[in-house]
């Protein structure tokens, strides 16, 4: 999913449920590459930002392509800010986690 577009960060990426009584959601974290963290930033600051709608709609495409899920959500986070286990790996737990808690990212629109 992360190499759905060129201003995704390789294979840094998360997808994970969120359930409650009326319904089950599909959320992407995804972290963003180093060339596109100026141009988030200055969507941050209230620019709009036709690029992050773009990553948005790559990202949702892919991961019904791949895995026949429709994202309700997806969160851009900087690069190296999906928590890591000591081997590397992406800790999905963690990221649910941080995600719930607001911790990681901004969610796009």
């Amino acid at each position: 999913m992360s190499n759905c577009h060129p201003l995704l960060n390789g294979n840094c990426a998360v997808v994970f449920r969120s359930t409650s009584a009326w319904a089950e959601r599909w959320i992407a974290i995804v972290e963003i590459s180093r060339r596109f963290e100026r141009l988030w930033e200055l969507d941050l600051a209230g620019g709009a930002n036709p690029l992050v709608t773009e990553v948005k709609a790559a990202v949702t495409r892919a991961v019904a392509r791949k895995h026949g899920l429709h994202i309700s959500r997806v969160v851009l986070t900087p690069r190296h800010t999906l928590p890591r286990g000591a081997d590397g790996a992406i800790e999905r737990n963690a990221c649910q986690q941080a995600f719930f808690d607001r911790f990681l990212g901004r969610e796009v629109a």
